[in-house]
């Protein structure tokens, strides 16, 4: 487990028991699943600062046959997670999380660091969507997410699935995988397609950055997120080129923007609160955004510092 503080540990022990118990006893349905998920990441609070923003219609339209219909549309994620941290510099990763359901038998842990080949059924424009990364335009007036938000992100895991299968009778596991590494073939229309996830490692070092490629399970996924391996920087750390500065500051504009008007409907909390801060993210009063998916979750970090 190198790599992993022991802070991140605990984050994915607790992550662990927390989705034993949420998914207890549910049907094998990707809903109810995914509920348990959601409510599982919220439940790590207060134990770990975490806060969730719930969320709205968030479709956006983009173009790309053979995997959509003429013109594409359908949820930007089912969750989106950001994660922070302030010290040494800020931080700050986000990921759109689409959930899906798998009816075969998984057992990856038996290879966690290792290499990884599974299979698992998913919808075509999703896929499009999160793999390839199209140019995207938001469905609602209410919902504008900037339109390079995938296009132009450094890392391939601002896109990734969680998929859900069982392990006994009314037991469940969930793993992870980054976008980039789950793969499907050419459908003769779009719609419903077989998705190959295939890694050779577990992580890998891109842009100096360390990201989680694939997970075996909510233990080893909650570690790698709390770590911050998981989703794409809008930092002002290590920026690249032009294009990816411009990339950071849109993300972290649209985050202002959403926050604004999340603000005006419901109460934000000290998690949330220091995200602005950390980040210097003033109301933007002229600009509003629907929050992406069915929640925002937002993490805060291990400090570097505090870490042994």
């Amino acid at each position: 487990m190198n790599g992993y503080s022991l802070r991140s540990k605990q984050y994915g022990d607790l992550l662990e028991k927390q989705f034993q118990s949420h998914s207890l006893g549910k049907r094998l349905g990707e809903v109810p699943l995914f509920q348990a998920l959601q409510a599982s990441i919220v439940s790590t609070a207060p134990r770990f600062p975490v806060e969730e923003l719930h969320g709205r219609r968030s479709h956006v339209d983009f173009h790309a046959q053979p995997w959509t219909r003429p013109s594409g549309r359908c949820e930007l994620c089912d969750l989106c997670i950001v994660w922070f941290r302030r010290k040494p510099t800020p931080e700050g990763k986000i990921t759109f999380l689409q959930a899906k359901l798998s009816k075969r038998p998984h057992a990856l842990c038996r290879s966690w660091a290792g290499p990884v080949t599974e299979v698992f059924y998913g919808d075509s424009t999703q896929w499009h969507l999160l793999h390839n990364r199209p140019r995207i335009r938001g469905s609602y007036s209410t919902f504008r997410p900037p339109p390079n938000l995938l296009e132009h992100a450094l890392l391939s895991s601002i896109g990734s699935f969680c998929v859900f299968h069982s392990k006994a009778p009314q037991t469940y596991d969930f793993f992870y995988a980054s976008a980039a590494v789950v793969t499907a073939a050419r459908p003769r229309k779009a719609g419903n397609v077989l998705l190959k996830i295939a890694a050779s490692a577990v992580a890998a070092s891109a842009r100096s950055y360390t990201e989680q490629l694939w997970a075996c399970c909510p233990k080893t996924f909650g570690m790698a997120l709390y770590s911050g391996f998981v989703g794409t920087p809008f930092d002002y750390n290590n920026v690249v080129s032009s294009r990816d500065d411009s990339h950071r500051d849109s993300v972290r504009r649209w985050l202002a923007a959403t926050l604004s008007a999340a603000a005006r409907q419901q109460r934000i909390g000290p998690v949330v609160t220091t995200f602005l801060n950390t980040f210097d993210l003033g109301a933007v009063p002229d600009q509003k955004s629907n929050v992406p998916g069915r929640a925002i979750i937002f993490i805060h970090g291990e400090e570097e510092e505090n870490r042994q």
